[in-house]
């Protein structure tokens, strides 16, 4: 039904006709090793649908007897959606890692639970040596606590943009 096609639209059709054909190889040896006795049943491919688009399908299958004849019993679910979010996340991801800018991210009661190359050069520290430490390691004893208190409340809040001093792991502070 999500393909758009009808159930009669797929009786007697080799499922070669709805799969991308870059997929083709890798589901013959798919079948031919199920075919062996391999239990091959989740894996992910690409499928036509009705309209044309191609969609990013998972496939889930077990072998079964249907009417007194072996059959495999297909169950297709889209995952298309998921894929560019994945896809998304991503290069997201690469992004912040790979940034000259010094970016780290604290779970709520504020521990280090990220931190990018530029970060660890800026403060002199490995990156193991920063997760799971409070962000107090990497803070002056000379900023205000009504500040410390801003930046916590704000961040929450949606974000936080300002100056404060800083310390690098050999002490020297910097703003």
């Amino acid at each position: 039904e999500m393909s758009g096609y009808s159930f009669q639209d797929l009786i007697g059709e080799s499922i070669f006709k709805f799969i991308d054909p870059s997929d083709h190889l890798s589901i013959l040896d798919k079948l031919e090793r199920y075919n062996s006795g391999e239990k091959i049943n989740d894996f992910e491919t690409k499928l036509f649908y009705k309209n044309g688009e191609l969609r990013n399908v998972n496939v889930k299958s077990t072998g079964i007897i249907y009417n007194k004849m072996e059959a495999i019993f297909i169950v297709l679910t889209d995952i298309t959606e998921k894929k560019k979010s994945e896809e998304k996340i991503q290069l997201l991801a690469q992004a912040v890692k790979s940034s000259d800018e010094g970016i780290s991210i604290s779970d709520l009661n504020s521990n280090l639970i990220f931190v990018n190359e530029a970060f660890t050069k800026i403060f002199g520290y490995e990156e193991k040596e920063l997760l799971g430490q409070h962000i107090e390691i990497v803070r002056s004893k000379n900023n205000s606590q009504p500040l410390l208190k801003e930046i916590e409340k704000a961040t929450i809040n949606g974000g936080w943009n300002g100056e404060l001093v800083n310390k690098k792991k050999d002490g020297t502070e910097f703003p």
